[in-house]
């Protein structure tokens, strides 16, 4: 996330599918904060898109286990 930083990225997500967690992160004078955190099958509304709610639980592919 430094290099974003260096360019003035001013909004940064974090996706992790496989913990179905979103890290939401902003610029603020050149260094990132944490600005919200989003997991499983929550409604999530985070900058720069604040204005419309996401459905985490409609994001996730199911798990599936590998039968070896």
């Amino acid at each position: 996330m430094p290099l974003y930083a260096h360019h003035g990225v001013q909004h940064t997500w974090l996706i992790e599918p496989i913990k179905q967690t979103v890290e939401v992160y902003r610029l603020d004078d050149g260094i990132r904060v944490e600005n919200g955190f989003f997991a499983g099958t929550n409604q999530m509304a985070a900058p720069p898109f604040e204005a419309i709610s996401i459905d985490l639980g409609s994001c996730w592919t199911p798990h599936r286990l590998a039968v070896i």
